[in-house]
């Protein structure tokens, strides 16, 4: 945020997600691992140190003139088995970490925050089926969201990931929320991306108009060819960082006229845009909303 707000806001970013990273072990989200470092390492931290690098953040990201938006995020839990992920134990957890951090939310006045990242993709990774998520999801947040409005008084996120196959999106249930994000991450060949947003958008778009809840790209990654060699020893796909994002943008200026936003990932990190054409389309669709 310090070294490149200045390109991000020329780029046309607004707003600007600050993460914690939760690690969940026998069953509890016992280590805190707030972003830290530039090449994708994590510090660890005393919860109460990482905290305030929160709120710091926060802080920070409005004094450079960006809205923010707060959101635990739990990389360790996903894609493990079912035998490993057992609801009944770790969803206390979830939502007692995120009635924590909707207090921080509240005093360091985020704009907005997602109590949880892509809750549904967390069942769905670990052998879940949807018909199995739909009402897990539904009666997690039912149960959530309205703890969270006692603490917390903007607004509220449930942020989304990929379900595998879209015309399941509707399945979910975004009643309670003010807004909901939803996103992927891309590996593909030409044609995909774009195939896939306009997917996307459709089914976003019937289940803002059904639960009345605005949407929005939360979370648009492309996996370039030096981050497939660090994944997996070598280079699985044969478009560019440029021409997924031209497509993505292209596609999502055509079919994404009932969102209200587009995010993408990163800057600088894993599937970094700085110094490519990437950033070039991201600032013509901003350029042109």
């Amino acid at each position: 945020m310090l070294y490149f707000s200045d390109e991000l806001l020329d780029v046309g970013i607004n707003t600007y997600f600050v993460i914690g990273e939760y690690q969940i072990n026998n069953n509890q989200a016992e280590l805190f691992h707030p972003y830290i470092s530039s090449n994708g390492d994590c510090s660890v931290l005393s919860e109460d140190d990482a905290k305030l690098v929160l709120a710091d953040r926060l802080l920070m990201a409005k004094e450079l003139g960006f809205s923010t938006i707060l959101v635990p995020d739990y990389p360790s839990a996903f894609d493990r088995s079912r035998e490993s992920y057992d609801i009944a134990l770790i969803d206390p957890e979830l939502k007692r970490v995120a009635l924590e951090l909707a207090e921080i939310a509240q005093d360091y006045r985020a704009d907005y925050f997602a109590p949880v990242n892509e809750y549904e993709h967390l069942l769905y990774s670990n052998g879940y089926s949807m018909e199995e998520v739909s009402p897990l999801f539904t009666a997690f947040y039912a149960d959530l969201i309205p703890k969270i409005r006692e603490i917390y008084d903007g607004k509220i996120i449930i942020k989304c990931g990929n379900v595998g196959d879209w015309d399941d999106f509707s399945m979910l249930s975004m009643s309670g929320a003010d807004l909901f994000g939803v996103g992927n991450a891309y590996m593909a060949n030409p044609g995909e991306v774009a195939e896939d947003i306009a997917d996307m958008a459709y089914a976003a778009d019937a289940v803002s108009e059904r639960d009345d809840v605005p949407w929005f790209i939360s979370e648009f990654l492309v996996f370039n060819s030096d981050d497939q060699i660090g994944m997996f020893g070598e280079v699985r796909s044969t478009i560019t960082t440029d021409e997924a994002y031209e497509e993505a943008v292209d596609a999502f200026s055509l079919k994404g006229s009932g969102a209200s936003g587009f995010s993408f990932m990163s800057w600088t990190g894993t599937g970094k845009i700085r110094n490519t054409d990437a950033a070039g389309h991201v600032k013509n669709l901003f350029a042109s909303k």
